[in-house]
C-alpha cells in the first residue's frame, strides 16, 4: 500500500491522511467481510445533524456503499477539492466495487469544484482510486488534470511516478474492457507532459529507486518508451546504491515493466539481476514475484547460465513449488523456454509439478496451452509428463473448447517433445483440420501447426493436402514472416509432402525480392533442407534462391558449422548451381577455417564434398591432410569416422597412406566395441566405394567388424536401413560371411512389415544375397510375396523389381509365374509415366535368358513380346560397352595363341546376349573360355573363396544354352609360371582338345 502523507499538504489535510492510514491499517486484521454489510452507528436518524467532511475518515472496511452515499449526498456542496480526494483515497479501503451511480455523483461533485484548484497531490490520489475502481471519464479526468498539465515543474519525481502508474492502470482497464478511441489522446497527452519533465538532470535531483519502479510500471502499462528518458533512469537506477534500496517486490515490478517495454538495456537487467540472486534478498521473494522475475528475464533475452541456475533453484525448492499458482508456473515455464534453460533438473521438477492430476484437473485451455508450448520448446523428454498433459487434453473433449492458436500451440509443443502417441494425436489433427476452423487460422498458427507435425514423423495424416492447400491461399502468402515461412518448409520437408504446385507457390513467395534479402541464415538453410528432402526440380526457382547465398558477402559470414551443413543439403539435391557449390566449396577451403574447424564439422564437411562427388583432387588432398593430422585422429568419434571414410570414399581419394592408416585405426578394439551401426554402415559403404578389396588394412578392418556384428544382439538396435546398406557394402567389397549375412536377414525379416514400406531396403538386401551368392530361402520368399501381392501396385518402384528379377535368377530360383507378375508390375509402372532405367530393363532380359535356357519359356502374349525385346535392346547395348581388358586377359591371349589354338575375342553371341572372352576354334563356336578376374570372386582366401553371384547367372545361362565353359581363375593363374600356364590351359580343355583344322 502506498503512503499518502506529503509534504505541501495543509494541517487538516494530513491529519486526514494519516487518520486514514491508521484506520486502514487497524481494519487489515479484520476478517473479510461478509456479502451484505452493515450500516454504521453514523447513519441513524438523530445522527444526522453531526455530519461533516472529517466523517471521511472514519469509514472502514465494511462499510456499505449506501453509507458513502449518504454522506456524499448530505454534505453536498461543503466538500472541497480535499475532502473529494479524502474521498476517493477512501473508496481504496472499502473491499467492494461502487456501483456505477456512486462514481458519477462523485464525480459530478468533483465536476463543481473550480477549475485549478485540483493540485498535483490530489490529482494523483483521485487518479489512483479511479485505476483501482477500473473507472475513467475523460471530462473527469481533464478536469482534474488540468493545473498539473499547465504547471508540470510543480510536480515531484515521486508524484510523476505515482500519477504515470495510475494512468498506466487506467489505459490498461480501459483497452480490456472497451473499444480504443479518441478516449485516450488526453491521457497520451498528459503523459507526453509528464514524460517531458523526467529529464536526466531532475531525475538525478530527486531520484528515488523506490518511486523508480513505480515509474517504471506505469510506463510499461503505458507502452511509453522514451529512448533517452529510458537511458537516463537506467542509468540512475543500475548505480549500486539504489539497487541496494529495492526490495524483491520492486525489482520484479521493475522487471516486468522492462519486459511490457521490451527495453532490452543490457547493463540495467545485468544489474538487476545480480540484485536478485544476492544471498541476503533472493530468500524474500515470494513465489508470484520469483514467476515474474524469471517470466521477464527470460522475455528480454539475458543469458548466463550459472546466474540462471541460482535464480531458479530457488524458484524449485521443495517449499515453493506447491504454492505456486497455476498462473505462475505458465509464467516460469515461459520464462525459461524463452531463455533456453539448460539445466535439465531443474525443468524437471516444475514440469513434474505441473503435471500431478489435481494441477492440471484446474488449468483452463490458455493455462494448458502455454504449459504445452513451453515445456516443448525446452524439449522436456519425460513421457510419462506428456501422457499426463494428453490425457487431460482427451478429457470430456477438452481439445473441442481450444481455439486455433490454441491447437496450434499444442501441436507445436507435442512436436517439440516427439511425443506422437496416435491415440492422441490423431484426435488432435481431427480437431485442427476441421472444415469451419481451416479458415481462422493465422499464418503463424499454420506454420506452428506444420513444423509440430513434421517434428513428431507423421506421414500418414488424413487431409493433408487440403490443409496444404490452405497454406497457399494468395490472401495468405505475402502474410507470412519469414521464420513462418522457414518453419513451413521444414515441417512439410519431414511430413515428406512432395505436392510440387503447393512447394512451388511457396517457393515463388520465397524468391520475391524482398523475401530473400530479409532471409537470415537460419531460415535459408531450412529451405534449402526442403529442396533437397522434397526432391523439388524447379531449376529457376531453386537456381534464383541459391544464388542468393552469394549475394551481398553471406557467405565467409557464416558459421563451420552451418557451411558444412547447407554443403550436405546441396550435395543430394536434384538441381543446384555449380557456382554456389564452388562459392561454398572455396570458402570451406580456407585454411584458416579448416585449422580452427572442429573435429565434427570437419567429418560433416568431408561427407558433404563426398555427396557433391567434388573432383578436384587438389582439394581433396587438402582436406584430407588437415583430417590425417595426428592431433585430429585422438578427437575422432565413430560417427566422425564413418563421415571421414564414407566421404572420400565418395570422392575416389586413393591415397594408400591415408586409408592404410584409416584401416588402423578403425580396427582399434576399444573404438570398434562402440561403434554404432550408421558409423558402422559408413565405414563399409565408404570401403566399397573406394574399392577396399585391394587395401590390406581396410579388409582387415572389415573382418574385424563383421566379428561385432556377429555378436549377440549387437544387430539388435539396427534399423532395416542400416542393415541392407552393410548387407550390400559387403557385396560391393565381395566379403563373405555366411553367419553375419544369416544375421543380417533374419533381424531384417524381424523388422520388416508390409505397412513400413521398406520395399527399396528389402530389394537391395535380397540384391546384396544375390550377389555374394548367399541362399536364404525366408527372405526369397518374402521378396516374392511382396513383389506380387495384391495391392502393392504403385507401392513398389522399377529399381525394386529390377533387383528382385535379376536377384532371384542369380540364385536360380525365378519361376515363369513369379517372372509374369513382375513384368506386369513394370508395365503398369511405365504405363504411368514413370521412366525405366537401362538397368532395370537388362535384369529383366536377364531373368527372361534364364527363364528360356532353363524351361524354354516364352512369352505369354505380345505386350510381353515387346517389352522383352525393349529390354534385350537395352542389355544389348549395356554388354556392348562393358568392354574390360587387363593385363591378365592379354596374358591369357598370348598363351592361347602360343598354344595353335585358334580363337576369336569380344564376340557377342546374340541368342544371350552375353560377349565371353574367348570363343575357341572357327567350326566349334561352342566353347568358350573366361579369364575371370578378382570381381568374379568373393576375396575370401583358400576354400571360403566362391563365385560372385553375376558370374554365377551367366555360367548358368552360357551353360543351360549349350555352351561349355571354362574358367581360369586370375588368383590361381598369377602363381603359375609361363610353362605352367601353357600346361594349366591344355589340362583345362584336354576334354575338349582337337587338332587344329588346316
Amino acid at each position: 500500500m502506498l503512503p499518502f502523507v506529503r509534504r505541501g499538504f495543509s494541517r487538516s489535510s494530513k491529519t486526514l491522511w494519516q487518520r486514514g492510514t491508521a484506520s486502514a491499517s487497524a481494519s487489515a486484521v479484520e476478517a473479510a467481510p461478509a456479502p451484505h454489510f452493515l450500516e454504521p452507528e453514523f447513519l441513524k436518524s438523530d445522527k444526522r445533524s453531526d455530519y461533516n467532511p472529517e466523517m471521511f475518515v472514519d469509514f472502514k472496511p465494511a462499510t456499505t456503499w449506501n453509507a458513502v452515499g449518504e454522506l456524499v449526498n448530505n454534505l453536498g456542496s461543503a466538500l472541497n477539492e480535499r475532502h473529494i480526494s479524502a474521498a476517493f483515497y477512501q473508496i481504496k479501503r472499502i473491499r467492494a466495487r461502487p456501483p456505477p451511480e456512486f462514481m458519477e455523483n462523485l464525480k459530478d461533485l468533483a465536476m463543481g469544484i473550480k477549475p485549478g484548484n485540483f493540485n498535483c497531490k490530489s490529482a494523483t490520489l483521485i487518479l489512483q482510486s479511479c485505476a483501482n475502481q477500473n473507472y475513467f471519464d475523460k471530462d473527469f479526468f481533464e478536469r482534474v488534470t488540468e493545473t498539473t498539465m499547465r504547471e508540470t515543474y510543480k510536480a515531484s519525481f515521486r508524484d510523476i511516478a505515482r500519477m504515470m502508474h495510475a494512468l498506466g492502470l487506467i489505459k490498461r482497464t480501459w483497452e480490456v474492457h472497451r473499444n480504443k478511441g479518441d478516449v485516450f489522446d488526453s491521457i497520451d497527452a498528459f503523459v507526453r507532459r509528464l514524460g517531458e519533465r523526467l529529464t536526466f538532470e531532475y531525475c538525478h535531483r530527486q531520484f528515488d529507486p523506490v518511486s523508480a519502479a513505480i515509474l517504471f510500471q506505469g510506463l510499461g502499462h503505458l507502452n511509453y518508451d522514451d529512448h533517452q528518458m529510458m537511458f537516463g533512469l537506467s542509468q540512475l537506477l543500475s548505480h549500486p546504491v539504489n539497487l541496494n534500496k529495492m526490495c524483491g517486490r520492486e525489482i520484479a515490478t521493475t522487471l516486468m515493466a522492462l519486459c511490457r517495454l521490451k527495453h532490452k538495456n543490457m547493463s540495467l537487467i545485468r544489474a538487476l539481476f545480480q540484485r536478485v540472486v544476492a544471498k541476503d534478498l533472493l530468500p524474500t521473494f515470494n513465489e508470484q514475484e520469483l514467476c515474474n522475475v524469471t517470466y521477464a528475464l527470460g522475455h528480454l533475452g539475458f543469458r548466463g547460465d550459472e546466474v540462471w541456475d541460482l535464480l531458479v533453484e530457488e524458484v524449485v525448492r521443495a517449499e515453493r513449488l506447491s504454492k505456486y499458482t497455476k498462473q505462475g508456473l505458465c509464467n516460469l515455464l515461459h520464462g525459461l523456454s524463452t531463455n533456453a534453460f539448460k539445466n535439465a533438473e531443474f525443468v524437471d521438477l516444475i514440469a513434474r509439478e505441473v503435471a500431478r492430476p489435481s494441477r492440471l484437473a484446474s488449468f483452463n485451455i490458455q493455462d494448458l496451452t502455454s504449459t504445452i508450448h513451453s515445456i516443448g520448446k525446452l524439449q522436456y523428454p519425460d513421457w510419462r509428463v506428456w501422457g499426463e498433459i494428453a490425457s487431460e487434453l482427451t478429457k470430456e473433449d477438452r481439445l473441442r473448447n481450444f481455439d486455433e492458436r490454441g491447437l496450434a500451440s499444442v501441436m507445436y509443443g507435442f512436436g517439440k517433445s516427439g511425443f506422437n502417441r496416435e491415440n492422441f494425436i490423431k484426435p488432435l489433427w481431427d480437431e485442427i483440420v476441421q472444415e469451419d476452423r481451416l479458415p481462422k487460422y493465422s499464418e503463424q498458427a499454420l506454420s506452428n501447426i506444420v513444423y509440430g507435425a513434421g517434428k513428431l514423423g507423421i506421414k500418414t495424416l488424413p487431409k493433408l493436402d487440403v490443409f496444404g492447400r490452405e497454406l497457399v491461399k494468395p490472401e495468405r502468402l505475402a502474410k507470412y514472416t519469414e521464420q513462418a515461412l522457414s518453419n513451413l518448409f521444414y515441417g512439410l520437408a519431414l511430413l515428406d509432402f512432395k505436392h510440387s504446385d503447393i512447394v512451388g507457390k511457396l517457393m515463388e513467395e520465397v524468391v520475391k525480392v524482398n523475401r530473400l534479402l530479409s532471409l537470415r541464415q537460419q531460415a535459408m538453410s531450412n529451405i534449402l533442407f526442403a529442396i533437397w528432402r522434397l526432391g523439388y526440380k524447379d531449376e529457376t526457382l531453386v537456381k534464383k534462391f541459391m544464388v542468393e547465398f552469394m549475394e551481398e558477402g553471406r557467405v565467409p559470414k557464416l558459421t563451420d558449422t552451418m557451411i558444412v551443413r547447407d554443403l550436405k543439403w546441396m550435395g543430394s539435391m536434384a538441381v543446384r548451381d555449380a557456382s554456389v557449390v564452388d562459392c561454398f566449396v572455396n570458402e570451406l577451403m580456407d585454411m584458416n577455417r579448416l585449422q580452427n574447424m572442429a573435429m565434427k564439422d570437419l567429418a560433416q564437411a568431408v561427407y558433404a564434398l563426398g555427396k557433391l562427388e567434388i573432383k578436384d583432387m587438389s582439394k581433396i588432398g587438402v582436406v584430407a591432410q588437415e583430417a590425417m593430422s595426428p592431433s585430429r585422429w585422438s578427437q575422432m568419434s565413430d560417427e566422425d569416422l564413418g563421415c571421414i571414410t564414407y566421404g572420400f570414399g565418395m570422392l575416389g581419394y586413393r591415397d594408400q597412406q591415408f586409408w592404410n592408416h584409416m584401416g588402423v585405426e578403425i580396427i582399434r578394439p576399444s573404438k570398434l566395441a562402440t561403434f554404432r551401426s550408421q558409423s558402422m554402415c559408413s565405414i563399409l559403404n565408404g570401403f566399397a566405394k573406394i574399392g577396399g578389396e585391394n587395401i590390406p588394412n581396410l579388409m582387415t578392418a572389415v573382418g574385424n567388424i563383421c566379428g561385432e556384428l556377429s555378436k549377440v544382439g549387437r544387430l539388435g538396435d539396427w534399423k532395416p536401413r542400416d542393415l541392407s546398406n552393410a548387407a550390400w557394402a559387403l557385396a560391393s567389397l565381395r566379403y563373405y560371411d555366411p553367419h553375419v549375412m544369416n544375421l543380417i536377414c533374419e533381424m531384417f525379416l524381424s523388422k520388416f512389415t508390409a505397412s513400413s514400406n521398406n520395399f527399396e531396403e528389402l530389394g537391395a538386401l535380397l540384391y546384396a544375397c544375390s550377389a555374394l551368392n548367399h541362399q536364404y530361402s525366408k527372405l526369397i520368399n518374402k521378396c516374392m510375396e511382396v513383389a506380387t501381392a495384391d495391392g502393392k501396385s504403385g507401392q513398389v518402384d522399377a529399381q525394386f523389381l529390377g533387383n528382385t528379377i535379376w536377384s532371384l535368377a542369380a540364385l536360380g530360383v525365378l519361376t515363369p509365374n513369379y517372372f509374369e507378375g513382375l513384368v506386369n508390375e513394370m508395365l503398369l509402372l511405365r504405363s504411368s509415366g514413370n521412366e525405366l532405367s537401362p538397368k532395370d530393363l537388362a535384369q529383366v532380359s536377364q531373368g527372361f535368358l534364364f527363364l528360356r535356357s532353363h524351361c524354354r519359356y516364352r512369352p505369354k502374349n505380345t505386350t510381353h513380346s515387346m517389352f522383352l525385346a525393349d529390354a534385350r535392346q537395352a542389355h544389348k547395348q549395356q554388354v556392348m560397352l562393358s568392354s574390360v581388358t587387363s593385363d591378365f586377359h592379354r596374358d591369357v591371349e598370348a598363351v592361347l595363341g602360343g598354344m595353335g589354338v585358334i580363337q576369336k575375342t569380344g564376340t557377342f553371341l546374340d541368342d544371350v546376349c552375353i560377349r565371353p572372352d574367348f570363343v575357341l576354334w572357327k567350326n566349334e563356336d561352342r566353347i568358350l573360355l573366361e579369364a575371370d578376374g578378382p570381381s568374379h570372386f568373393t576375396c575370401n582366401e583358400g576354400d571360403d573363396r566362391r563365385l560372385m553371384g553375376p558370374t554365377v547367372l551367366r555360367n548358368s545361362i552360357l551353360t543351360r544354352s549349350g555352351y561349355k565353359v571354362f574358367s581360369i581363375p586370375e588368383w590361381h593363374w598369377q602363381t603359375l609360371s609361363k610353362s605352367d600356364q601353357k600346361t594349366f590351359i591344355a589340362d583345362l580343355l584336354a576334354p575338349e582338345m582337337k587338332p587344329k583344322k588346316r
